[in-house]
């Protein structure tokens, strides 16, 4: 079994953290990492402990042995992806919130010939709607590029409070507000 002693933040901004860990299998153990259900590495541990650097809004599963299987997961956020427009000085990314298109970035053409831009953070069974927009000299605009899909991911755990009655010896476990 694998145990998770500690996750520390790596920067003020919290964009990366550390996760430690051990197994408590026989050594040296094979640890074999999954970052959203995809193979992110594998290590040969000859004391049992681990160190993962994670980015924020991922999920780490760290198994330690060679039958178990990664859980089925989806990422959080979306790489959008898409091949170089002729003459833009940058690509607008646009999410549709309400029936309005808003900015969440800009990347500039710098002659890549491909791009990419990483969402926020998105919802569970939830339709998303992004655009990038080709921009060029004088605030000329081409044909959007558009992405449309449902988002489907593990959901957040619940919010939920613990009260423990001394006098009962019960805990109660309710919805957090």
């Amino acid at each position: 079994m694998v145990t998770y002693d500690s996750i520390t933040k790596q920067d003020a901004a919290g964009s990366t953290w550390l996760v430690k860990g051990s197994s408590d299998q026989a050594t040296p153990v094979t640890l074999r990492f999954f970052v959203d259900g995809l193979a992110a590495g594998e290590t040969v541990s000859n004391d049992g402990k681990f160190e993962f650097v994670l980015s924020a809004y991922q999920d780490l599963e760290v198994l330690d042995r060679s039958c178990q299987v990664p859980r089925f997961d989806s990422p959080k956020r979306w790489t959008l992806y898409w091949s170089v427009v002729d003459g833009t000085l940058y690509y607008r990314i646009d999410e549709l919130v309400s029936a309005v298109w808003t900015e969440r970035g800009r990347v500039s053409d710098l002659g890549q010939g491909h791009f990419t831009f990483l969402t926020g953070v998105l919802e569970d069974v939830t339709l998303y709607d992004f655009r990038v927009v080709p921009v060029f000299a004088g605030d000329l605009e081409a044909a959007a590029i558009p992405f449309s899909a449902t988002a489907v991911r593990r959901p957040d755990p619940p919010a939920v409070t613990y009260s423990y009655s001394a006098g009962t010896g019960k805990v109660t476990i309710g919805a957090a507000s």
